[in-house]
């Protein structure tokens, strides 16, 4: 299976790269690709966010996700953020570091 999810991801890769030069339709999630075909039943962007939440995670100026123009997913800021404002706070027990990998 891993080796399966890494080709696909590869390939999705690879395919968002030339096909936005060629004005192509984006390449199909993985999870449809891994379900065969089946749309996976789980937002996993709630679930992403609800975990994030309930761990400690702090983004009051941030949005999760955000889908721009290519089929891109990301990050976009709901407001303004400041000079030197903290617009991430991440709870220490969750990041990962060499001394905890």
């Amino acid at each position: 299976m891993e080796d399966k999810l890494s080709y696909i991801r590869k390939a999705e890769q690879i395919d968002l790269k030339y096909n936005k030069h060629l004005n192509a339709p984006a390449f199909k999630s993985v999870e449809s690709i891994i379900n065969d075909g089946v749309p996976d039943p789980v937002d996993k962007y709630t679930m992403f966010n609800e975990w994030c939440s309930k761990e400690g995670v702090i983004m009051p100026k941030l949005e999760y996700p955000a889908f721009f123009d290519g089929g891109l997913i990301g990050i976009r800021c709901t407001e303004d953020i400041q000079h030197r404002e903290a617009y991430i706070l991440v709870p220490l027990k969750m990041l990962m570091s060499i001394k905890k990998a």
